[in-house]
């Protein structure tokens, strides 16, 4: 695929992991907005982390979330490039509220106005492609299949590493 184009976002995600791979430590996964999550859960895959939706937005998607605690957590924003810059900036207040001890924001791809705002609020930024983000499969994401994915990744967290993973039948999507 060129620069800024993926099938689908899923693959996005996986992009994104492979430049995030030296991130370490206690790291929380949040997706910002629904049509994000395939990325972050691909992202929280390659990483071991937890993943969730932004505190406030996860209900929407699943109902009564588990609280977490990001009280001295880093915490890794990631978005599929489509959220507007405002959506991001009240993300990050909304984790630096909670406790967040550093924020990262992730993109598989972002519009220059967006990255802009994220590097002006964030610790640290990471776009894997230049350019706009562009989706073969630009579908977005059912309330059905973000519950899914949320769920999916809490099994993930809770066996540890990948290989677990692969043995309980979760593969590349």
């Amino acid at each position: 695929m060129s620069k800024g184009k993926f099938a689908d976002r899923f693959e996005a995600g996986r992009r994104l992991a492979v430049l995030l791979d030296g991130l370490d430590g206690d790291v929380v996964v949040l997706a910002l907005r629904r049509d994000a999550l395939p990325v972050a859960f691909e992202v929280a895959r390659a990483l071991d982390a937890r993943l969730d939706g932004v505190p406030g937005e996860a209900r929407a998607w699943r109902g009564e979330p588990p609280a977490l605690d990001l009280r001295g957590r880093e915490v890794l924003l990631v978005d599929d490039g489509g959220a507007d810059p405002e959506q991001l900036i009240a993300a990050v207040e909304r984790v630096r509220e909670m406790g967040a001890r550093r924020v990262i924001a992730g993109f598989p791809a972002a519009p220059r106005e967006l990255q802009e705002a994220a590097g002006r609020v964030v610790d640290e930024i990471h776009v894997a492609e230049p350019g706009l983000p562009s989706y073969v499969d630009d579908l977005p994401t059912p309330p059905e299949q973000a519950a899914e994915l949320l769920e999916r990744a809490l099994e993930l967290y809770a066996i540890g590493p990948r290989v677990e993973a692969r043995a309980h039948g979760v593969h590349d999507t």
